[in-house]
């Protein structure tokens, strides 16, 4: 199956879920820290929880802060 295939198929099933009033229901996770770099002022989410290692490493390596919420 090649990638035209694909979205085809995709496609089919996004036209039966409307026509026969399906729907899919997405989990939202709720974040549970972020990761800062304070030079650039960037924050990114953390869904899952990090151990204090890796969080020590990427301070390390990366200059990104584990902050918990």
């Amino acid at each position: 199956m090649d990638a035209v295939e694909k979205l085809q198929v995709l496609g089919k099933d996004f036209e039966d879920m409307m026509r026969n009033g399906r729907s899919h229901k997405i989990k939202i996770m709720k974040p549970i820290g972020y990761l800062r770099h304070e030079p650039t002022n960037t924050s990114i989410t953390v869904y899952k929880p990090i151990s204090r290692f890796k969080a020590l490493m990427l301070r390390w390596c990366f200059g990104l802060k584990y902050e918990k919420l």
